[in-house]
């Protein structure tokens, strides 16, 4: 079953709340997370630049896992890096680099920033960081930092940790979610509401990736924490709880164009589709947990791991197009489609593989829209694990953005 994939970009994903003109300001291009770009990027394997985000890896950390990037309107981008600053406590820092691979600023923040970002109507970044250990009161802190363009701190709060990423609403507030509760604060810093999750006890064993927040086109929050998704109004009011058995440390969440909650877990390596009105399993399939693309008809995108290719589904979870060829060129078959990001024009599909006892690569390939699987690039290292670690981010036309492990920012076009 190889037929040309469907359109993706029928009805583009809002972005109400964030910045206008901005090509990437958030996780997945919009607050539901859908991955899909209005843009159309022209496929090139040229670099045009690359930046280490390794600068102080000495007393940081490498950045080798979900780096998820954002772009503001005015090209800048936003990247999570190890910093030289001494007042970096972890080592940890947000970079903001310019369209020709410049650094603008730095900023060293109070412990390990979460790994993705979101941009504020007016320009405003929205990041969040949890220290390692807690204080001699053993308060274990959260800070979000609202950050304006030049790079001074507007302002920052501690919500507790650990922290995931911020999303925000149409109207502006930004959300943020603990291991015990959900965040609502507005734009002002001042709390709006703030929620307490349904399970028995605070959840401190997922890293801040496990938080990701999805918001509906109705404004609903879907969020994971303490073993359940759930789903909680506007106004911070709880809608259901979905409980899943087994705690594991990446959770991706997204929300269709048919209102059906995406959710991926790396604990079964399934992907459910959930009821938005109470939560039930309408159906799932095997796979990864990585969510690829919510697309228009299409309900999504996933990875296939007994074929390694990927698989179109319906909104029942129906098969209805394949890329038809494995997506991992490597002779030993030992790999993983991991990543997905769609354009007005292609798919673009990220792929780790380990081509035989020494060699380790991160793949990028283009579907175009009759279907035919381009590989475009490939990241090699020799005795060491590399793979691109980023969703591929579509900054314009000609430029393309990925993080390869462990550490460094591509500019790509042709």
């Amino acid at each position: 079953m190889v037929t040309p994939w469907q359109e993706l970009n029928v009805r583009p994903c809002s972005t109400a709340g964030l910045q206008p003109g901005s090509p990437w300001p958030t996780r997945g291009y919009c607050s539901a997370r859908q991955g899909r770009s209005p843009l159309a990027w022209t496929p090139g394997a040229r670099e045009r630049w690359s930046y280490s985000l390794l600068v102080g890896q000495s007393v940081g950390q490498p950045i080798d896992q979900d780096a998820e990037l954002a772009v503001a309107a005015d090209g800048t981008v936003y990247a999570v890096a190890s910093l030289s600053d001494p007042a970096a406590t972890s080592g940890m820092g947000v970079v903001a680099l310019s369209p020709d691979g410049q650094l603008v600023w730095q900023l060293p923040v109070d412990g390990v920033p979460a790994p993705g970002f979101s941009i504020g109507v007016d320009g405003t970044l929205y990041t969040t960081s949890t220290p390692s250990v807690t204080d001699a009161q053993g308060h274990l802190a959260g800070y979000l930092h609202a950050v304006a363009p030049d790079g001074q701190v507007r302002w920052r709060l501690d919500l507790g940790g650990p922290l995931g990423e911020p999303a925000i609403g149409a109207d502006g507030t930004i959300y943020v979610s603990s291991g015990q509760r959900l965040y609502a604060v507005r734009s002002d810093a001042t709390m709006a509401w703030t929620y307490t999750y349904g399970g028995t006890s605070p959840d401190t064993s997922a890293g801040p990736s496990s938080f990701a927040i999805a918001i509906g086109s109705d404004g609903t929050l879907h969020t994971w924490a303490q073993g359940a998704v759930e789903a909680v109004s506007p106004v911070g009011a709880r809608l259901w709880r979905a409980p899943f058995t087994g705690v594991t440390s990446t959770h991706e969440l997204a929300v269709g164009v048919d209102g059906s909650v995406m959710y991926g877990e790396d604990g079964t390596g399934s992907i459910y589709a959930l009821s938005p009105s109470d939560g039930s399993v309408r159906w799932s399939v095997p796979s990864n947990g990585h969510l690829g693309i919510l697309g228009d008809p299409a309900a999504i995108m996933t990875p296939d791991l007994t074929t390694e290719s990927l698989i179109e589904r319906d909104v029942l979870g129906n098969a209805i197009w394949s890329s038809g060829a494995a997506l991992i060129f490597a002779p030993c078959g030992l790999g993983d489609v991991q990543l997905a990001t769609a354009d007005a024009a292609s798919l673009y599909v990220v792929t780790s593989a380990h081509t035989n006892h020494s060699e380790f690569t991160g793949d990028l390939t283009v579907i175009d829209r009759l279907g035919v699987v381009t590989p475009l690039i490939r990241y090699r290292a020799n005795f060491a694990y590399t793979r691109i670690t980023s969703r591929p981010v579509v900054a314009s036309d000609s430029v393309m953005y990925l993080v390869t492990a462990p550490g460094v920012l591509h500019a790509i076009g042709p």
